[in-house]
């Protein structure tokens, strides 16, 4: 059975679709049966870049749901159980695509009849940040060699972010640690080993999403809080493109580095942020002594 919003916008000179097609932000429509069922002109020019690109709703609906790390159905099912004919839910992501980097994605249920009916799904730019020394204003909460936060500011910002996270999300801790920088400092000095460090940082602060937490932990250890998280998996598909990410960055610019990496998600594997720390730096561990193993 087609829904009522399908037949409504695709109704001959629908005024919904031609405002739809004059808006200037990219926007797509979902019915409650989570099928894609329109994008605007706005949504292929922002993300669509290649002209061999065949558009068709399929291609539309896999590149909105890479944008998500795989998380588009369990997102619209979310919304769309919760029954609220008002729900709305901001995710807050960065792209590969230079023009559009830090984007908002706003999910809005549709109704018609009193009855949820479908989302719609609108994408903004956000300001890019690209240095956390923004976030933290305090200069005792910051790493001097870094300048990112130090456990101080670590603990202040993850305290901030607590009073606004949202209930229907989770969040995931991550312990990262460089591979090897002893060897680094050994052979090349300290001063090269500082730099392996600085460029890991800025790496990490550059691939991280808008609103996630990063720290300077020690040493060469940095941790991280996910936000607006929903599954373990969804947690390692963060976490592993972030590892290749920063690795390549760090290889063009001199200073490759290789990360071991540790993650908890919140109610899954602790409920306390000192849990969360613990376990997410067994488990990094775990996967250190697997890299040394696969050497």
């Amino acid at each position: 059975m087609i829904s009522k919003i399908v037949k409504h916008i695709n109704e001959k000179s629908s005024l919904a679709k031609s405002i739809l097609d004059g808006l200037p932000m990219p926007m797509a429509l979902f019915d409650v049966n989570l099928q894609l069922i329109y994008v605007n002109e706005a949504f292929a020019n922002w993300f669509v870049k290649s002209d061999d690109v065949t558009k068709s709703f399929t291609k539309y609906y896999e590149l909105i749901n890479s944008l998500l790390s795989g998380e588009l159905e369990q997102i619209l099912k979310d919304i769309i159980s919760s029954g609220d004919l008002n729900k709305t839910k901001h995710v807050n992501i960065r792209t590969r695509i230079e023009e559009h980097l830090v984007c908002k994605i706003t999910f809005k249920t549709m109704q018609m009849s009193d009855l949820i009916e479908g989302v719609m799904v609108v994408f903004e730019d956000r300001p890019d940040v690209n240095d956390v020394v923004e976030l933290y204003k305090n200069q005792a909460n910051l790493d001097q060699l870094t300048g990112i936060a130090n456990r101080f500011g670590f603990y202040d910002a993850y305290t901030k972010a607590s009073h606004s996270m949202d209930g229907d999300f989770l969040f995931a801790v991550a312990i990262i640690d460089i591979d090897d920088l002893k060897k680094v400092n050994d052979r090349r000095g300290h001063l090269i080993g500082d730099k392996f460090i600085q460029n890991t940082a800025n790496g990490l602060s550059k691939f991280l999403r808008e609103g996630d937490i990063l720290a300077r932990w020690g040493g060469d250890e940095f941790i991280v809080i996910l936000l607006g998280v929903f599954t373990t998996n969804h947690v390692e598909k963060l976490v592993n493109r972030l590892v290749l990410d920063v690795h390549q960055y760090t290889r063009e610019l001199g200073t490759p580095v290789n990360l071991s990496v540790g993650s908890a998600l919140w109610k899954h594997d602790g409920y306390t942020l000192s849990d969360l720390i613990g376990y997410a730096d067994k488990k990094m561990y775990e996967d250190k002594q697997r890299n040394k193993d696969s050497a």
